[in-house]
């Protein structure tokens, strides 16, 4: 009998501090505490895996008191084990592909995405993990004496180690010490969306004929700024296109 997989839990950040504050000792309600040791038990036993996102690094970035950062990345750390989610551009990316395959039959062979691995790196569509290469074996063997331990569990040492620093963040201490550290660059990215969502709604309060086409005003917004990367790959990746789609306003309005 197959055993089963593990069940992915996701957990917005609020709920994070929360168990950062149990598990440092402070909950704001003793049913954290519960929580928090059921929780641990499922992890321990493989029945659940509580996975980070992107979202997760960026808005734990943008949170400047580091005692906040500190017991929230506690958390993660204890319950993650650093596993994390595919980026979402990644994820649309597949799901135009399969789509376009559906409905024209090209790209023949649409892509695949893993959706879960581990580590920042895979969070943010480059999965990289610190190996130690180019040494001979009487060099690992001198190594291994040295440490107490094998170079593979030295590898995993340094990595969890790296990955709990890069979600708990540099302390304000050093933060502006850091050449070019910007912990709201994610914001920007989010401004730059609320304003793209401003313009819409200004166009729907001001432009009958778009008014009345609602559905379509929503659509085209999603497609020429959430998404118009992952369509133009899309649509390249399958030889309908050999650059970007829209190279007009013609284009860009054409029904």
């Amino acid at each position: 009998m197959a055993t089963p997989l593990p069940l992915m839990v996701y957990l917005d950040l609020n709920h994070w501090y929360a168990l950062g504050d149990a598990l440092a000792g402070n909950p704001q309600n003793p049913d954290h505490v519960t929580a928090l040791k059921q929780f641990q038990g499922h992890v321990e036993r493989g029945e659940v895996i509580f996975p980070l996102s992107t979202v997760h690094y960026m808005e734990l970035t943008e949170n400047p008191r580091d005692a906040h950062r500190e017991r929230a990345a506690d958390a993660m750390a204890l319950l993650s084990r650093f596993v994390t989610m595919a980026p979402g551009s990644k994820i649309v990316d597949e799901e135009l592909a399969l789509e376009l395959n559906r409905r024209l039959g090209r790209p023949a062979f649409p892509k695949k995405v893993t959706k879960f691995g581990i580590g920042v790196g895979f969070a943010f569509g480059e999965a990289k993990r610190m190996v130690l290469n180019g040494i001979t074996e009487e060099n690992r063997q001198e190594l291994e004496t040295r440490l107490g331990m094998s170079v593979s569990e030295f590898e995993a040492s340094a990595n969890a180690t790296t990955e709990y620093w890069v979600l708990r963040g540099p302390p304000g201490t050093l933060r502006s010490a850091i050449p070019d550290y910007d912990p709201y660059a994610a914001r920007r990215v989010a401004d730059d969306q609320l304003a793209s969502f401003s313009v819409m709604i200004n166009t729907l309060r001001t432009v009958p004929e778009i008014a009345k086409r609602s559905m379509d005003a929503i659509v085209a917004r999603q497609l020429s700024f959430d998404i118009i990367d992952n369509y133009t790959r899309a649509l390249m990746s399958a030889g309908f296109v050999k650059q970007g789609p829209f190279h007009s306003r013609d284009d860009l309005t054409s029904s």
